[in-house]
């Protein structure tokens, strides 16, 4: 499809390119260790959830093991998405207000500020601020109502009028701005590498490469089975995605999977470059610049289910990628002809609510859940692994919200 058509393609799919920064197997994570038979604590699923969960728990004193599916940990969205780090759940703050209520937004806001402070301990936060615009009909005006909203929630923000915009950016109609100077970006692969090395550092034991076929209580333990043979736990924890539904009927009607996609230019001048990230049409596109590429994602309204449903990362949906092209040259001028060289897709775990689940299971204390962020993992992840560990060794965990909580669903 030519860059400037504005016919949307049939359908269909095509074949997806590694990311820009995963051309190379990071070897770290590759590497498997021996399943053992038994431990307090099991983990299912080796994304960044899962590896700060065994990190926090293997520190607190716990045997674990983490049971990833992938031959790579952290293979799937931890390390394709490019890492953004938001203090908002994706859409405009306003939105989340009016569903929830203030005092449980803050409750949320605080956890997402608490996620980006351990970030910062561990020295691999970029704080370049984030600037969500308006992009679409009426959207400008929504974020000029909703900019008292963040500060009552505890969050430092600015506005900023279409000129500053345009001016910053070098964009095309774009409509105002909010800017907020907390937000950035983690490397992705640098992020999942280094709870890796936290956790194996800490005693948990890693095995990839290892679906979990099944998951039952005996005997007041509980026995997770794959294919290398069977691993017995006093507690397990539920990080595996969209996959959990296959292990639990909980699952079954709370998390689904959904495909989203992103595409990379090939490397360009600096001049060319996107000065931080930026987020519009309602929180499902954004655009920012990775090393001397620009990457843009989003755009899952091009096809009608929203790629709910859509659980193979090895393709790219072609409409959706045909407006991830189209919107970067019409927002982005100044980047007309540059070479779009990577297109790719990941799986997120979505819930039914729009909101993540981290906490026990309703009447099952042992089966805790860190899953369904929405692909806004590397903006809550480590803060939600951190909380399960919490819970679990200490029987509460402080800071979780409520309306996180599984027990919401009952």
């Amino acid at each position: 499809m030519a860059p400037g058509s504005s016919e949307l393609p049939a359908g269909g799919t095509l074949p997806s390119t590694p990311a820009p920064w995963l051309l190379a197997p990071p070897a770290g994570l590759l590497a498997a260790d021996a399943l053992p038979t038994q431990v307090d604590v099991v983990v299912v699923g080796g994304g960044l959830a899962g590896l700060s969960a065994a990190w926090f728990l293997a520190a607190g004193g716990a045997s674990v093991a983490v049971i990833e599916a992938r031959p790579q940990l952290a293979g799937g969205l931890s390390t394709r998405a490019p890492g953004l780090v938001l203090a908002s759940l994706g859409e405009h703050p306003g939105r989340l207000v009016a569903s929830v209520g203030e005092q449980p937004a803050r409750q949320m806001h605080r956890f997402l500020a608490e996620h980006r402070a351990l970030l910062e301990g561990l020295g691999l936060l970029q704080r370049t601020g984030s600037l969500a615009v308006g992009a679409m009909p009426g959207e400008g005006e929504e974020i000029g109502r909703t900019l008292e909203v963040l500060p009552a929630l505890g969050v430092e923000c600015q506005g900023w009028p279409p000129a500053r915009v345009a001016h910053h950016l070098g964009g095309r109609g774009l409509d105002g701005g909010r800017f907020v100077p907390g937000d950035g970006r983690v490397d992705p692969v640098a992020l999942a590498l280094r709870l890796s090395q936290e956790a194996r550092a800490a005693g948990a034991r890693l095995v990839s490469g290892q679906p979990v076929g099944s998951l039952a209580e005996q005997q007041g333990r509980w026995v997770v089975a794959c294919p290398g043979g069977e691993l017995r736990a006093d507690a397990v924890v539920l990080a595996a995605g969209h996959g959990l539904a296959a292990l639990h009927p909980f699952f079954r009607s709370t998390v689904y999977p959904v495909r989203h996609q992103w595409i990379a230019t090939a490397p360009l001048a600096p001049p060319e470059a996107l000065p931080l990230p930026v987020l519009g049409q309602q929180g499902f596109s954004h655009w920012l610049s990775v090393g001397e590429r620009v990457v843009a994602g989003g755009a899952r309204f091009a096809t009608v289910e929203m790629e709910a449903g859509q659980a193979d990362d090895t393709v790219v949906q072609a409409r959706v990628d045909h407006v991830l092209r189209q919107n970067l040259v019409r927002f982005f001028p100044h980047l007309d002809g540059a070479p779009i060289a990577h297109a790719w897709s990941a799986v997120a775990a979505h819930t039914c609510d729009g909101l993540p689940l981290v906490g026990p299971l309703p009447g099952q204390p042992q089966l805790v859940a860190c899953t369904g962020f929405h692909a806004l993992d590397h903006s809550m992840a480590v803060r939600a692994g951190q909380a399960v560990a919490q819970g679990l060794l200490q029987g509460q965990a402080a800071g979780v919200p409520r309306l996180f909580q599984p027990t919401r669903l009952v």
